[in-house]
């Protein structure tokens, strides 16, 4: 498995115990649980827990009308004068 990390300060680290790579401070990193949980557990780095961003439902007023919908009309005088009986 692997964990996402955020280093807190820059440090050496090796995931196959042959190559070391550097780890900077502030950045991000995929790696091994090994190596995640040899980093956090001398603080040199937090994990990063994923959280899915909610939707947030749109406004219904500011929707468009449906295409199908006709744009409204002003009334003529003479249709006033109907729609008033």
């Amino acid at each position: 498995m692997s964990k996402k990390i955020k280093m807190l300060r820059s440090i050496a680290g090796s995931e196959d115990g042959i190559h070391v790579d550097n780890y900077k401070a502030g950045e991000e990193y995929v790696v091994g649980d090994s190596l995640a949980n040899s980093f956090i557990s001398i603080r040199a780095a937090e994990e990063v827990i994923e959280t899915k961003a909610e939707t947030v439902p749109e406004n219904k007023a500011e929707e468009a009308a449906p295409e199908n919908k006709t744009e409204a009309k002003p009334l003529s005088k003479k249709e006033i004068k109907r729609s008033r009986g």
